[in-house]
């Protein structure tokens, strides 16, 4: 019985707030194969919506001297790290 309660109770708080116009209005099918979507702030700070940011993504990893796989996709010009039998170097996503 607890347990039907916690999940109407979870159903009507996020049914108001999914109908609030929020969805990106590109087709899937005209983004790039990795991109992410990034919701940030309206330009109106009092305003509920919000203006979807597109990011590119990569999971390449360049360093100075060469490149490694990230693990996953990261977005492109965030630091990251390839790992050596030295150590760590240091790299940027693209």
């Amino acid at each position: 019985m607890r347990i039907t309660t916690i999940t109407a109770i979870v159903i009507l708080m996020l049914g108001p707030a999914a109908s609030r116009g929020t969805r990106a209005t590109i087709s899937s099918s005209k983004l790039p194969e990795h991109t992410l979507i990034q919701q940030t702030p309206a330009a109106n700070p009092l305003r509920e919506s919000f203006e979807i940011a597109l990011v590119q993504a990569s999971n390449r990893c360049y360093t100075q001297y060469f490149w490694c796989y990230l693990p996953g996709y990261a977005p492109v010009g965030t630091s990251c790290w390839c790992p050596t039998p030295n150590g760590p170097v240091a790299g940027v996503v693209r």
